[in-house]
């Protein structure tokens, strides 16, 4: 597994026109859906996860018909999740906690880990973050998204 992916996006990228049509207010975070219908077998779980954490989680995209892939190895595969940079630092430490309970429930750090965070920043900018990998490396990573 690649380590990180950082790409900064356009209007015209798919995910990125799915988030503005929801015009996502600050305190958003959302899980995204495109138009692949294919997510992390995790996902679900993670998202239910944030709710339980914050109130205005979200949506966004069709979620009918969406394929959860799981891997056969122990892999969190947390899907593609949206954040404004306001909320990015919540966002990460959901995460983090999400993966402790995880370590916690499997009794192992041997975890590998996959998510995709796109953050909007103060410019109005998309950037995408994927990141994978054992699961120490991940929670490096994700941190200095912050």
């Amino acid at each position: 597994m690649n380590p990180i992916t950082l790409s900064e996006m356009s209007d015209e990228d798919e995910e990125v026109k799915i988030i503005s049509s929801y015009e996502p207010q600050d305190d958003e975070i959302a899980i995204v859906f495109d138009s692949s219908k294919i997510t992390g077998g995790n996902a679900l779980d993670f998202f239910q996860f944030t709710k339980q954490s914050h109130s205005n989680v979200k949506v966004y995209g069709d979620s009918n018909g969406v394929s959860y892939l799981q891997l056969n190895s122990i892999t969190l595969a947390l899907g593609t999740f949206f954040a404004t940079s306001v909320m990015i630092p919540f966002l990460v430490n959901l995460v983090s906690n999400y993966i402790q309970k995880k370590i916690d429930n499997f009794g192992t750090r041997d975890i590998d880990v996959k998510v995709s965070i796109i953050k909007k920043n103060k410019s109005g900018k998309h950037v995408k973050y994927t990141v994978s990998g054992k699961v120490d490396d991940v929670l490096k990573v994700i941190n200095k998204i912050k």
